[in-house]
């Protein structure tokens, strides 16, 4: 097990969020007075493992970190996609750092208990991912003729969540090796053949998507 361990929290947000509707990107976007990326910022600002916080977005260039989260915060500029966005957070760790949780920027619910429960895993694990099962029917959809095509045994399949946790000089050299893009770290870390363990993931870690996800999260945020 990992004793000395000095995490880095790389939090992505360079996306357009077009499916939550309106001119501004959704982790822009405003509860409770507070624009979702503060929110998810904070959780890793406030948890007493983090040493480094890095975000990841468009225009990063003219963005004031410390003005906009009144703490020390790095920045680094998204890519062309998730992808790029990530190798370019990796990029700019600080040299101490042993591992790293990547974060989607837009999951603002993340509690201290799931964020304790993926470092403590990385003292024995060079990947660890959260999961959550699935509990809806599952079923094979055929999309030509817009129908339901056959139920799937949902025992099989699990989703996945943030914070993903990684060996830092492991999941580094994953991403400089790649060519290909992945919207999932997870894939990543397999693909490279990083040892891997799961932990339970949380259903109010919600991912914003869509308009109607701001009224969920806003409730786990003020409960």
């Amino acid at each position: 097990m990992v004793s000395n361990q000095n995490i880095a929290a790389i939090i992505v947000a360079g996306g357009d969020g077009r499916r939550a509707g309106g001119s501004v990107p959704k982790q822009w976007k405003k509860i409770s007075g507070k624009p979702v990326l503060e929110w998810t910022v904070s959780k890793f600002l406030n948890h007493p493992k983090i040493t480094q916080v890095i975000i990841v977005i468009k225009n990063s260039k003219t963005f004031d970190s410390r003005k906009a989260f009144n703490a020390k915060v790095c920045v680094a500029e998204a890519g062309l996609n998730r992808t790029q966005s990530v190798f370019n957070g990796l990029r700019i760790v600080s040299k101490e750092i042993s591992h790293v949780l990547i974060h989607d920027g837009v999951r603002p619910c993340v509690s201290k208990t799931l964020i304790s429960n993926v470092i403590e895993k990385l003292g024995f694990f060079e990947s660890v991912i959260p999961t959550l099962n699935i509990t809806d029917s599952l079923w094979k959809f055929n999309s030509a003729k817009e129908t339901l095509s056959s139920p799937t045994n949902r025992n099989l399949f699990k989703t996945t969540q943030t914070p993903q946790g990684f060996d830092y000089i492991k999941i580094f050299e994953a991403y400089n090796a790649n060519s290909e893009s992945t919207t999932d770290c997870a894939a990543l870390a397999i693909k490279s053949g990083l040892s891997l363990t799961t932990v339970d993931g949380e259903i109010e870690n919600i991912k914003i998507t869509y308009k109607s996800d701001f009224k969920i999260a806003k409730l786990f945020l003020e409960n």
